[in-house]
């Protein structure tokens, strides 16, 4: 069956998507190495993980049309989920030690929630799709038709995506932004070349917010192909912005540090001159 143009579409966009994420892999992997840095390195992780995550959704959505309900696109499924919660987990893995500062007892709590949750749900979803003991009336997963198209496939229900995604985007994301916005309001930072990425991280971080966000416009019913180009859009857009300025504000380019620098400098000697 051939790809219709919408399929096509999303292919270039996550194979986009998909490219940006593993250079940007593999420029913290360099730097990882360089710095012998923790931090960079569980960024490396995660954009290794967002890699794997848009090679995986180019996948899910060719079988979703070739070959819907198969055994193939029920693992695409499998793998989605998974790579999405390794995101999250690794994103607040990073932050906990760099951002939240959150202790062992904590860190350990979170993760049980971050990895457990997800694990058990992934396993229920896993032998509803690959057994199909309980259908048509799975309770986990739903044949569904892909709003603005015919294509059927697997999702998982709408009580499990909205578990997903409370754990992602309010567990992680929400308390990483929360977290910044307060350091950077108590001048916990006081070197104005980090202060300056921490803000950098901080924009990225709200980006893959609304990221994973714009994710949640396709649980509507009967939307149409054309809402769902301009969200697929705005989702690759987003992403790509939270790219750049993750490396921005972490890396620190020689470029970026004199700019910053330089101004503050200016700044410094203009203040002591109206003193």
């Amino acid at each position: 069956m051939a790809l219709g143009t919408l399929v096509w579409f999303v292919v270039i966009l996550y194979g986009l998507t998909a490219i940006g994420a593993s250079v940007f892999c593999v420029i913290m992997i360099i730097n990882s190495l360089k710095r012998k840095t923790g931090g960079t390195a569980l960024l490396a992780f995660v954009y290794g993980c967002v890699a794997v995550f848009q090679i995986n959704s180019i996948v899910y959505n060719v079988l979703g049309k070739i070959n819907p309900l198969s055994e193939g696109h029920a693992i695409t499924l499998l793998i989605y989920v998974i790579s999405s919660v390794l995101i999250f987990y690794f994103l607040y893995i990073f932050a906990s030690r760099h951002i939240l500062n959150d202790g062992d007892v904590l860190r350990s709590l979170f993760s049980i929630i971050i990895l457990g949750i997800p694990g058990a749900i992934v396993g229920v979803l896993g032998y509803e799709m690959m057994t199909g003991v309980l259908e048509p009336d799975l309770i986990f997963v739903q044949i569904s038709i892909e709003s603005g198209t015919e294509l059927l496939q697997y999702q998982p229900t709408l009580v499990i995506s909205l578990i997903l995604y409370v754990i992602m985007l309010v567990l992680v994301q929400l308390r990483i932004i929360i977290g910044m916005i307060i350091n950077l309001m108590k001048h916990k930072t006081k070197d104005p070349i980090r202060r300056k990425g921490m803000q950098f991280i901080l924009i990225a971080v709200i980006f893959l917010f609304i990221t994973v966000s714009l994710t949640v416009v396709f649980t509507i019913e009967g939307i149409g192909p054309i809402p769902i180009i301009i969200v697929y859009i705005m989702k690759s857009a987003a992403f790509m912005i939270s790219i750049v300025l993750s490396y921005i504000g972490w890396i620190l380019p020689e470029r970026f540090k004199q700019r910053i620098r330089n101004k503050w400098i200016k700044t410094q000697v203009e203040s002591e001159s109206e003193h």
